[in-house]
């Protein structure tokens, strides 16, 4: 029972050391994300943003927009259904809407189409700036209603 034994064992005692923890890890950061998904359930309209950090935690992303604060929050689903995206929208500190994220009204070609005909409208316009500010060529500052 020679060095040449002992050098054996702790290698292989290193390498069962070190695949036990890799699997514990993977179960571990495995557990976490199913465990957000179903916490995710438990949220809904009418809570205070405390009561949705303490419920979930933290979003990944966040936005203002049109006066709602966004929550984003990235979910694994727990059956490897792949990520799943959900937002929390909170108007003056409450939540207003939970779930996917809210698709546009109109489609990107459709907003650059409205946008085109409003320009279109007011070409009578000198200047860009007068497009932009309502202002019209002779400089009055008399707006016309639209």
């Amino acid at each position: 029972m020679g060095p040449e034994w002992y050098r054996g064992y702790t290698e292989r005692m290193n390498r069962l050391c070190l695949a036990t923890l890799a699997f514990v890890l993977m179960l571990f950061a495995g557990g976490c994300q199913t465990s957000r998904h179903r916490e995710f359930d438990s949220v809904h309209t009418g809570m205070a943003k405390d009561q949705v950090l303490a419920a979930v935690g933290g979003p990944n992303r966040t936005m203002h927009k049109n006066g709602l604060d966004r929550w984003t929050y990235l979910l694994w689903t727990p059956e490897g259904g792949g990520r799943q995206v959900r937002e929390i929208h909170f108007s003056e500190g409450i939540a207003v809407y939970v779930g996917a994220p809210l698709a546009p009204r109109v489609s990107a070609e459709e907003q650059d189409q409205i946008n085109a005909g409003t320009l279109a409208e007011r070409s009578e316009a000198s200047s860009v700036f007068e497009i932009l500010n309502d202002a019209p060529a002779d400089g009055s500052t008399e707006r016309t209603s639209r």
